[in-house]
């Protein structure tokens, strides 16, 4: 039952992280941007760690540069881009 309760906390902090910053992520400039998601790494470090220990804390940094990286490719500017990109390539 561990296992399960350990992988509930990942996914909800995954969860948090994506849908709270995909809010807040338009309000904010690019310095404040990038001081936002270090402070949340930060902290989801830190509750993993004190919680369920190192080895969920690599574990859930692998899918926060995953969440990352699919929040970069799906904004809006990069669908345009890749949606003209894809016209392109059809003809």
């Amino acid at each position: 039952m561990q296992k399960y309760t350990n992988s509930v906390i990942v996914f909800g902090l995954l969860l948090f992280s994506w849908g709270f910053g995909s809010y807040v992520y338009p309000l904010m400039n690019r310095a404040e941007a990038y001081g936002f998601f270090l402070f949340m790494i930060a902290g989801v470090v830190w509750i993993l760690r004190k919680k369920l220990g190192w080895k969920w804390v690599w574990t859930t940094f692998l899918g926060l540069f995953v969440i990352a990286v699919l929040f970069i490719l799906t904004s809006p500017h990069r669908l345009h881009r890749l949606k003209s990109w894809t016209e392109w390539l059809m003809g």
